[in-house]
């Protein structure tokens, strides 16, 4: 028997468990208080709305989906002119 194919079939296996620990846990945003880091992306939006916008923002770049969406499309809700949360949820909804 040759001892290279257990071998590889049990590091996949290790690979494969040790890639699902690392994996995103869409809840994890709630559970660290919400610590996201910071965001400061200047807009025309209202300043409720620009607040909303950059959290919406952070968490779009730690990839909360489907949160980010969420958090996207409540801002026209705040602010009707705050075009850029259309973007916003258009980037939220595109595959990575």
């Amino acid at each position: 028997m040759n001892p290279v194919r257990p071998a590889m079939a049990v590091a996949m296996v290790l690979a494969g468990t040790s890639l699902t620990a690392f994996g995103h846990n869409e809840d994890t945003a709630s559970k660290n208080g919400g610590r996201l880091g910071k965001v400061l992306f200047k807009t025309t939006c209202s300043p409720e709305a620009q607040k909303q916008f950059d959290r919406a923002l952070a968490m779009l770049h730690s990839f909360y989906f489907p949160e980010t969406v969420k958090a996207f499309t409540a801002i026209p809700e705040t602010d009707s002119t705050c075009a850029i949360a259309y973007w916003g949820m258009a980037m939220s909804q595109r595959p990575n």
